[in-house]
Formats: C-alpha cells, sequence, structure tokens
C-alpha cells in the first residue's frame, strides 16, 4: 500500500521537494512547512516513489493533511 507524509500540525507549506514520479529513499526531505515561525521538514518515512503531490508552495494546511503519498518501488 501507499504510504502519506503528513502535516504534523497546523502551518503553510514553504516549499515541496519532489513531484510524481520521483524515486524517495527513508529520511530525505519532500516538504518544508512553517509553523509558529519554524521551518520543519517533513522527511520520506521509507524508500519509495512519489505517487502524489497534494500540496503546493503556499498552502495553508491542517494538522495531519496529507502533503505526499508514496507507492512502493517496482
Amino acid at each position: 500500500g501507499a504510504d502519506s507524509v503528513r502535516a504534523p500540525m497546523a502551518g503553510a507549506v514553504t516549499s515541496i521537494a519532489v513531484k510524481p514520479g520521483d524515486r524517495t529513499v527513508k529520511g530525505a526531505t519532500v516538504a518544508t512547512i512553517e509553523a509558529m515561525k519554524m521551518e520543519h521538514q517533513l522527511r520520506s518515512p521509507r524508500d519509495g516513489i512519489v505517487a502524489a503531490v497534494m500540496a503546493k508552495q503556499g498552502d495553508q494546511v491542517a494538522i495531519r493533511t496529507e502533503i505526499v503519498i508514496l507507492e512502493p518501488e517496482g
């Protein structure tokens, strides 16, 4: 199944580092959000392929909003 990277808190998406079809590895930064005047890097929970990017730079997101969806490699 697909895993997702979710916002740990409400905030503004300041960057998206991946696009659908990109390969990512566990621990790689896939997006950054700003919350409470601090930037938080969102990291891939495992190796995989980016299936979808659900937010774009400048979006305001709520806590637990899916930002990036991953699918297994191969």
